[in-house]
């Protein structure tokens, strides 16, 4: 699979599941109030999903890592990314999941602080992990 086709098929799985969930969302369904034996009880009829990162990552959650500046937080966000794109889990932590698509989108750095970070003592990423920053009014 070529990377730029990759990354327009995330992207539009992306935009389908955001047409579908506008087509769907009636605010007043918003919260579901019930109690905690039906949700146990509609529980049990799900598959357990899959660590991506020991038990406090697991498939089909977010993850938001948020902290000071120069805490790590993209350090160890790109090797959990790189990890579950590779299907290899990090040494310490469990991985259950196949290699599968990951998109990391990063809201301090930019690519050129990536390419300085991991382009010369960073083995190639897999093309199954996607990259995403914002950038402001949509200018690059």
């Amino acid at each position: 699979m070529d990377l730029n086709q990759g990354g327009k098929d995330l992207l539009n799985t992306i935009k389908r599941q955001k047409q579908a969930f506008t087509n769907n969302f009636n605010p007043s369904n918003f919260f579901q109030v019930r109690t905690m034996n039906e949700v146990i009880e509609e529980a049990k009829q799900q598959e357990v999903p899959n660590m991506l990162f020991s038990e406090l990552w697991f498939e089909q959650e977010i993850c938001l890592f948020f902290a000071g500046s120069n805490t790590g937080k993209s350090i160890i966000a790109i090797q959990i990314a790189d990890s579950i794109s590779r299907g290899e889990a990090i040494e310490g932590f469990k991985l259950e999941s196949p290699a599968q698509k990951v998109l990391y989108i990063d809201y301090e750095l930019q690519p050129k602080q990536l390419e300085k970070r991991y382009s010369e003592h960073y083995k190639l990423f897999q093309n199954r992990l996607f990259s995403s920053s914002i950038s402001l009014l949509g200018f690059p």
